[in-house]
């Protein structure tokens, strides 16, 4: 086979990073300082033609892919469990950094073509961060708010309270952060209105969609409503055909209030999922009614959806008419 490109696989820890180059099967480590990350860049960049693929690695990889990016490489962050599958895959049981840095690379030689390259975008970032941190102090407010009710000891109590208007004040600072970043980016403004615009959605739910869901406009509302995880997967074999099941949804899904029904069916909850893009509905709410599961694709189910974030596959989806006018295609 001829290779017209050099793949780097690039495992991500906190203090070094192991580099593995495909197909010359050249492996070094290099240190994770902002110096050491630019001489990174220059080193690769010197190879000619080249795709870098990372590891998610809760964050750690930011900063890398980010200088990365930023030196003009084309740059690919990729799911762990997919890597790792495919490493299994191929019968590569073991697992060491370096040996890690080798699947990547092979493993983003084998799937380029379907991805699509990383691309920072500030404004997203910060609104996730803040939101992350908005989550985290509701759940500890509630519970704090739980224990109040049961313990009985003064001082303690004081210093909950204490704590409790803390994390309100904290938690209006972040919603005033929230709205500096819609009022200065105009395109998270305008999605952030056309997705009020969706009954039961209000500015909460808005917020944690577009801060924890940056493929909004990017992708069909079937993708869409993979990525939240209503929309079920296809399972056939032979003459079996079970119905689908509903996997691999976000983060959002278990930490935020995603669904504002109070008792939501399922057709209701995939609408909610499919409509936020507003494309490709693919019928109107009397022509797939709750009861009845939601229609599957078989041939979309096939095709590899790395290219939204390296996890989800495609199922078919149906919105009501009046939510498919909500059309989050930046060009429109």
């Amino acid at each position: 086979m001829i290779h017209d490109i050099a793949v780097v696989g690039i495992d991500v820890s906190k203090q070094y990073f192991d580099i593995h180059i495909h197909p010359a099967g050249k492996s070094f480590r290099c240190g994770s300082s902002p110096h050491e990350i630019t001489q990174l860049a220059r080193r690769l960049w010197e190879l000619g033609p080249v795709a870098v693929g990372l590891e998610a690695s809760g964050g750690y990889e930011s900063r890398l892919a980010d200088g990365l990016h930023a030196a003009g490489l084309e740059v690919y962050i990729v799911a762990p469990a997919r890597v790792r599958s495919f490493a299994r895959a191929i019968g590569q049981l073991a697992k060491t950094d370096r040996i890690d840095a080798a699947m990547i690379a092979r493993y983003l030689a084998a799937v380029r073509r379907d991805l699509t390259p990383y691309a920072p975008d500030p404004a997203c970032r910060r609104m996730h961060a803040i939101s992350a941190h908005r989550r985290r102090l509701l759940a500890e407010r509630s519970g704090l708010v739980s224990q109040l009710d049961t313990i009985d000891e003064p001082l303690v109590r004081d210093l909950i309270e204490e704590r409790l208007r803390t994390i309100a004040q904290d938690i209006a600072t972040l919603d005033a952060a929230i709205d500096d970043v819609l009022t200065q980016t105009p395109r998270l403004r305008k999605s952030h209105a056309r997705l009020r615009q969706v009954t039961g959605v209000g500015p909460v739910l808005a917020t944690a969609l577009l801060a924890d869901m940056p493929e909004l406009g990017k992708v069909s509302a079937k993708v869409a409503a993979a990525l939240v995880g209503v929309a079920p997967y296809a399972r056939q074999s032979g003459a079996t055909e079970r119905n689908g099941r509903c996997a691999g949804a976000e983060n959002i899904c278990a930490t935020s209030p995603i669904w504002p029904y109070s008792a939501p069916s399922r057709s209701e909850t995939l609408f909610l999922a499919a409509s936020i893009n507003g494309s490709e509905c693919a019928a109107s709410l009397s022509n797939s009614p709750s009861s009845q599961p939601c229609e599957s694709s078989s041939q979309s189910s096939t095709q590899s959806l790395d290219q939204t974030r390296h996890s989800h596959s495609r199922s078919t989806v149906a919105c009501p008419a009046h939510l498919q006018r909500l059309n989050f295609i930046e060009c429109d």
